[in-house]
C-alpha cells in the first residue's frame, strides 16, 4: 500500500507542472518566490493538503532552482508537514528532475508566525 502511494505522489508531483495554476503567496528577501496552486487543496477534516512551488534566486544545497513541495497543515492546531519534495534545475519546476524525496513518517511541527508557511497556513485554512 504504502509503494502504490509513493507512485501516486510522485507522479502527481511529476505531473503537477503541466497542469498546475500557480498563484504567488510571497518573496523572501533571501530571493525565494513561493506559489501555491488552489485548485488542487484536499480538504480532510481539519488537515488541507496543497502542493507549493518554491522558486530560488540561487541555488538551493541540491543545485535546484526550485521545489515542488507537498505539504500537510493543520487548521486546529496550525502545524504542517512535509509528505514529499522533488527538486527541478530550472525555475517554475522546468528542466531535468534532480530527485524526488517522500517523508511518509514526517511529524507535525509547528509554524511560526513570520514564517512563509503561516501564509499558506492562513489561505489554505480559509477554503
Amino acid at each position: 500500500m504504502m509503494k502504490k502511494l509513493a507512485i501516486a505522489a510522485t507522479l502527481l508531483l511529476a505531473l503537477g507542472p503541466a497542469r498546475a495554476e500557480w498563484t504567488k503567496v510571497t518573496e523572501s528577501a533571501s530571493g525565494r518566490t513561493v506559489y501555491i496552486d488552489p485548485a488542487a487543496i484536499k480538504v480532510v477534516g481539519l488537515v488541507r493538503q496543497v502542493q507549493e512551488l518554491w522558486d530560488y534566486r540561487d541555488p538551493d544545497q541540491f543545485g535546484d532552482f526550485s521545489s515542488i513541495l507537498l505539504v500537510e497543515y493543520n487548521c486546529d492546531t496550525h502545524q504542517r508537514r512535509l509528505l514529499q519534495s522533488s527538486g527541478y534545475k530550472a525555475q517554475h519546476a522546468q528542466g531535468a528532475i534532480s530527485g524526488v524525496r517522500t517523508n511518509p513518517n514526517q511529524d507535525w511541527a509547528a509554524i511560526a508566525p513570520q514564517a512563509i508557511a503561516a501564509a499558506i497556513l492562513n489561505i489554505v485554512c480559509l477554503n
